[in-house]
């Protein structure tokens, strides 16, 4: 099994967003705040919330090509939606899959 399988793999992507440590991360985001560091904190979250979309999406095609007419009842599929739903929302994106 190769390893970028499991970069983009749904369970991959949701252990990065829960292990984040949020009360550092906010304390560097106040810290940023109102000063030129603001944008850059801005652009970092942006991007990781961009690459996150982008590697769901890349799993739930190959999860399609692999399961083909059973691809929305699997468990992992049915998982990866709200994720997507919820960082699309964070973004302001309109959910394509409404």
């Amino acid at each position: 099994m190769p390893a970028d399988l499991w970069k983009d793999h749904i369970l991959t992507i949701l252990i990065e967003i829960v292990q984040k440590d949020v009360r550092s991360y906010k304390a560097s985001f106040e810290q940023g705040k109102g000063t030129s560091r603001q944008q850059e904190y801005d652009d970092d979250l942006r991007n990781k919330v961009l690459d996150r979309l982008q590697r769901i999406g890349r799993f739930l095609n190959l999860r399609y090509h692999e399961v083909g007419t059973e691809f929305s009842r699997t468990s992992d599929v049915q998982a990866a939606r709200p994720i997507e739903k919820a960082l699309r929302e964070s973004l302001d994106f309109p959910d394509s899959r409404a």
